[in-house]
């Protein structure tokens, strides 16, 4: 099997991670993750200059002593990781 040498235009990259496909991917799975914790559970889109993050947070008072009690949201996340 050949080696194959890939160099990467890390201007390019960033831009796709920041405007392009990237950005869609994270909040899809920021709203996957958000439906799967319940009612009260919003998701937020933050741009930091150089990356693009998607948070999820309980919204409502009920949903955080939810977070807080049963910690829903470490629990979401480790089942999107076991998928």
């Amino acid at each position: 099997m050949p080696k194959i040498k890939v160099k990467l235009n890390g201007s390019a990259v960033r831009s796709m991670l920041l405007k392009g496909g990237g950005a869609g991917v994270c909040m899809g799975i920021a709203q996957q993750m958000a439906e799967r914790a319940g009612p009260g559970y919003a998701v937020r889109q933050v741009n930091l200059g150089t990356r693009n993050i998607a948070v999820v947070y309980p919204s409502s008072a009920a949903a955080r002593r939810d977070n807080y009690h049963n910690n829903t949201l470490e629990k979401v996340r480790g089942q999107h990781y076991d998928d």
